[in-house]
């Protein structure tokens, strides 16, 4: 008979259970919704939609990192500095990115192309 801890953890391990929810609570603490229960269940609704089209649940997707780039946009210039890029990937919880970025000022879609390679790399598929 196997220890009932053990079976807890693999069961939790085999369905990425604290991936999840680390994702849900990295958005809880980010987005700060006025109504918790209710963002959880939407977001949770969108990870099960997500999951059956066989797409892989990230942290924030193309739209938020869009918002992202607005956010460090503030004067509409229309790109940010690599200085900028790497805080944003601390925003998005990313300390140490695998690609190293070499340009010094990024574009939107530059922008929100790394940032979603670095959020890919580590999606729950």
């Amino acid at each position: 008979m196997s220890d009932p801890r053990t079976l807890a953890m693999e069961y939790l391990s085999k369905n990425k259970i604290p991936e999840i929810f680390e994702i849900l609570g990295s958005k809880l603490a980010i987005l700060k919704p006025s109504d918790p229960n209710a963002f959880i269940i939407e977001e949770l609704s969108k990870m099960t939609a997500t999951k059956k089209r066989g797409e892989s649940i990230t942290l924030f997707d193309e739209a938020d990192i869009k918002t992202l780039f607005s956010v460090f946009d503030l004067t509409g210039r229309g790109f940010v500095s690599k200085t900028q890029y790497m805080r944003a990937l601390n925003y998005v919880g990313i300390d140490n990115p695998t690609t190293e970025m070499t340009l010094e000022q990024l574009d939107e879609m530059t922008f929100c192309k790394s940032i979603m390679n670095e959020i890919q790399k580590r999606a729950i598929i």
